[in-house]
């Protein structure tokens, strides 16, 4: 078995034999070699819920202080990026997504998370998957949004389903892996019409029946059906239909993808992981016995399990010298498969993360919780549902846990013959947090490694009492304003709010009902229940024309909420006050002593966040906080290192800074600092948690505090203008720096400073802006003035009549083009190009463009050509009387001069250079018809027959 492995981890290739139960044979698959040398045999990419690398506590180390395996490796090895940034409203969901795809939630799709609102159209709330404001964010890749919604959850441009990540991989010839990262792998066990299990496994199969049955425990059946899944590569036997194959189905992406298939569930997955290079099958007791169906998976173990490593190796967490724990089953109630919890420990993902690289799967995708909840319940964690704060000692013993998870993974990584010169790895957040949460008792002495920090553990009020203020939202507004109108919102510290309006569909930004709550909201106040302090409980408000800067509508309008509450980050808003607290008091807040960690919010402690990256062709940087990144970066950033492209046009960036040059494109090696200034520019106007669009939230919420109409629809006409420049702008950008990352494009120095200008004026513009109190009159974000440019235009040459493209910048409002001086008929297709067609009498020379700006000339001439003779295929109809309109078809007619029938001169048009409608003229005889153009005379080759009336 150790040679065969050993194999394993040189090609990360496996294939299985034919069906039945037992062990089978190991075959031969598709090689997966990757990078711009084929040096990377393994993609291994961790994302975490909220774990920190910044301190909560300035004298207790953070989370990844306290996980020194991991920062150590990845700050010897490669780059530790501490300034990389979330989406808005940042949760697991939306952290995740954002990162997979490298598109933020206006393009991916989920725009609020991990929970939110939907319209039905009438304007009531869709509760058909959920509570109103309660439709779940987690869904497998291609399942609809609600039942009467059937709109994607991951919805993309012009409402079609987002592309999914692993498809660079699999057409490349690599297996993917996905463990408990979201939206890879089953998220329910539902057999509706839309469930999961009927999509994948077809109804009244035995998984179905087995999953319809009421009477088998549902953890069962999520421990076998979700939260894991293998993406296989056309050809690959390790999905074949022999165990348990299904079909990978995306139906929209780009391109196509068919002929795909998957394991769906550890049920199937668990039989080709269980055994590297071989297969287990799994076995029955008597509920699958009852339909057929295997339903004990076999055993998964833990990381600490180092039994199928490459080389004879037992467990190691040096250089600690303590042994390793015990190892244990992934699972969950005694099942071996996925922990239905959906809160794997890094023993458990990072276990199942080394055994499916030994079993030959070699990208690896995989997600771990938080260590700052009480999940242990054992030594020092209490045996209740407490929340922790920073340096507590139930904190700090499960980042150990961690740290010592960490530490095996490694070693018996490097056991397989994985290690930083063959494999390239990324670990990330989801997101950070803010802690709800007063200052330790001890707060002068503790630093949480040494002595432990204590709180009011369990306290719900007092100053030393850890948790989030529960406040139910609705009936503070009602109390403190007396507005009864009814409103969901997504439970959250920043909230998002939809306002009920059946019969007549969801409500318009400028309904009175949802300008009322909007100003309501920025006003409220609350009596703090750890402080004793009056709270304001809004930090900003976005209204709908902010959710647009900030990417928070996405393609299906149903989602949109009314507006977003991004809340006092102490605080978490739901609709019904929690037990215990005192109902007759305006909110009815209290401390709730079970979280204490707040994220959703635009707090610079829950957006601001980390990603690792260490492999060939990654800069050894250490930790660096010198390029401002976000979580969209992260995937043009490893394709670029894998030397992989996408189907799509991102929304995020190749970071160069952390790329060798040998892996940097050509194009961006060559002009580095315009691309980089190009990109710093583009995160600042277009990143939601950029400078523009935070200063966008604060005109929005100065805005809705008005009581006068006409001011809030002033500032909200600016947002809007604003809202369009920007996208302007940052859709150009986005075009040269993907272009010059992963096409044939390239960048003009010149070009580029332009942009970066226009991006800082902008920025600048949103903030003077965001300083007024009184709307102004003119336009805050001035449109471009300056002249265009013309950095190319293809072809380069041709006869009058040719189609021109023209590529360059400040082509918006365009008014003339010509050619060497004479004048040509246009379309301005976007501010980066025109279409333009040669005019007759043109002469070789530049090209111009003149907008209100000025006027552009290209550096290079177009060289016109002689006309080409025209040619006459066919004409309809062939005969009729004088008057008639008669169709000619062939070549070469721009610039016709004159068409004849039979002699006879007749009216025309030249609809095309292949199309002239002419009209048979008075007079005519039976006869050829003639086209004149400057490249000659076309006789066709029939004649046309003059009836008469």
């Amino acid at each position: 078995m150790a040679a065969a492995v050993a194999a394993l981890a040189t090609t990360t290739a496996l294939v299985i034999g034919p069906a039945s139960a037992g062990t089978k044979k190991a075959a031969t698959t598709s090689a997966c070699s990757l990078g711009p040398s084929g040096a990377i045999k393994h993609v291994i990419y961790v994302q975490y819920d909220n774990t920190h690398l910044s301190r909560d506590n300035p004298n207790v180390p953070s989370d990844l202080e306290q996980i020194p395996a991991l920062k150590n490796f990845l700050t010897t090895n490669g780059t530790l990026d501490a300034n990389d940034h979330t989406i808005l409203i940042s949760h697991t969901a939306g952290g995740i997504v954002s990162a997979l795809t490298g598109l933020y939630p206006d393009r991916n799709g989920i725009t609020v998370s991990n929970s939110y609102g939907v319209f039905h159209p009438d304007g009531s709330l869709d509760t058909s998957n959920g509570a109103a404001g309660g439709t779940s964010a987690f869904s497998y890749w291609t399942d609809p949004t609600t039942v009467d919604d059937s709109n994607f959850n991951l919805i993309t441009d012009d409402q079609k389903n987002t592309p999914a990540p692993w498809v660079p991989y699999t057409k490349t010839g690599c297996d993917v892996g996905a463990f408990s990262i979201a939206n890879m792998e089953l998220e329910n066990t539902k057999t509706t019409p839309a469930g999961d299990i009927t999509k994948v496994y077809g109804d009244t199969s035995p998984e179905w029946n087995f999953a319809h049955d009421a009477a088998i425990s549902s953890g069962k059946k999520i421990t076998d059906f979700e939260g894991i899944a293998i993406h296989c590569a056309q050809g690959s036997d390790v999905c074949s239909d022999a165990n348990g194959g299904k079909d990978d189905s995306l139906p929209q992406e780009p391109g196509g993808y068919t002929g795909f298939q998957g394991l769906f569930g550890a049920a199937y997955a668990n039989q080709v992981i269980d055994q590297p290079g071989g297969f287990q099958s799994s076995g029955q007791d008597a509920d699958g016995a009852k339909y057929n169906f295997n339903d004990l998976p076999p055993a998964v173990n833990d990381v600490f399990d180092f039994s199928h490593t490459a080389t004879a190796s037992t467990c190691s967490l040096a250089p600690d010298p303590d042994p390793c724990p015990t190892t244990q089953a992934v699972g969950s109630g005694g099942v071996n498969g996925f922990p239905n919890s959906f809160n794997p420990s890094a023993a458990q993902t990072l276990g199942y993360v080394a055994a499916m690289q030994e079993s030959g799967i070699p990208v690896t995708m995989a997600y771990i919780r938080d260590a700052h909840d009480n999940f242990d319940k054992t030594g020092a964690c209490p045996s209740t549902n407490v929340a922790n704060g920073p340096g507590s000692a139930c904190y700090v013993q499960q980042l150990a846990e961690e740290n010592q998870a960490y530490e095996a993974f490694f070693n018996r990584l490097a056991a397989d013959g994985i290690t930083k010169d063959n494999t390239l790895f990324v670990f990330t957040v989801d997101e950070g947090d803010h802690f709800a949460g007063g200052p330790p008792t001890n707060a002068g002495s503790c630093d949480g490694v040494t002595v432990a920090c204590t709180y009011d553990s369990g306290a719900t009020s007092g100053p030393n009492s850890t948790g989030e203020i529960t406040t139910n939202l609705n009936q503070l507004v009602a109390t403190e304003t007396g507005d009864s109108t009814p409103f969901v919102i997504h439970f959250d510290d920043a909230p998002t709010v939809y306002v009920p309006n059946s019969p007549d569909g969801p409500p318009s930004p400028t309904d009175p009902k949802v300008r009322n709550l909007e100003r309501e909201m920025g006003s409220l106040t609350i009596t703090s229940p750890r402080t004793g302090n009056t709270d304001t409980i809004t930090q900003h408000i976005a209204d709908q024309a902010t959710q647009r800067i900030l990417h928070m509508q996405n393609t299906d309008p149903l989602r949109t909420p009314s507006f977003t509450l991004f809340g006092n980050a102490d605080y978490f808003f739901q609709s019904s006050c929690a037990g215990g607290s005192n109902s007759n008091q305006a909110g009815c807040p209290i401390v709730g002593p079970g979280f204490a960690w707040n994220h959703g919010d635009d707090n610079p402690e829950i957006a601001r966040t980390w990603v690792g990256y260490v492999g060939p062709d990654i800069q050894n940087l250490g930790q660096t906080s010198a390029v401002w990144t976000d979580h969209t970066d992260v995937r043009p950033t490893m394709l670029a290192a894998l030397g992989l492209t996408d189907d799509y046009a991102a929304d995020g960036d190749v970071v160069p800074q952390f790329l060798s040059s040998s892996a940097v494109p050509a194009a961006i090696q060559s002009h580095l600092s315009a691309y980089q200034d190009l990109e710093g520019a583009l995160k600042q106007v277009n990143a939601p948690f950029g400078q523009f669009g935070h200063d966008s939230e604060v005109v929005s919420t100065t805005a809705v505090a008005t009581t006068r109409d006409s001011v809030y629809d002033a500032y909200d006409q600016q947002l809007d203008g604003c809202a369009t420049q920007r996208d302007a702008l940052a859709d150009q950008i986005q075009s040269i720096l993907a272009g010059a990352a992963f096409g044939s494009g390239a960048i003009d120095d010149t070009q580029a400073q332009k942009l970066v200008d226009r991006a800082n004026s902008l920025i600048g513009d949103m903030h003077t802006l965001s300083l007024t109190v009184v709307p102004p009159t003119d336009p805050a974000c001035a449109a471009a003035t300056e002249a265009p440019t013309i950095a190319s235009f293809t072809p380069g040459s041709g006869p009058p009549g040719t189609s021109v493209t023209i590529t360059g910048t400040g082509f918006s409002g365009a008014t003339a083009v010509t050619f060497n001086g004479v004048s040509a008929t246009f379309t301005a297709d976007s501010d980066t190009q025109v279409t333009a067609v040669v005019p007759a009498g043109a002469t070789s020379g530049p090209i111009a463009v003149t907008t209100p700006g000025g006027t552009g000339t290209s550096s290079t001439s177009f060289s016109v050509t002689a006309p080409a003779a025209p040619h006459i295929s066919s004409f309809s109809p062939t005969s009729g009387p004088s008057g008639t309109s008669v169709t000619i078809s062939g070549s070469g007619f721009f610039g016709a001069t004159a068409v004849t029938f039979g002699g006879a001169t007749a009216t025309f048009t030249v609809e095309s250079p292949t199309t002239i409608t002419a009209t048979v003229p008075s007079g005519a005889k039976n006869g050829p018809i003639a086209v004149a153009t400057p490249g000659g005379t076309a006789t066709s080759s029939k004649s046309f027959k003059v009836t008469k009336h």
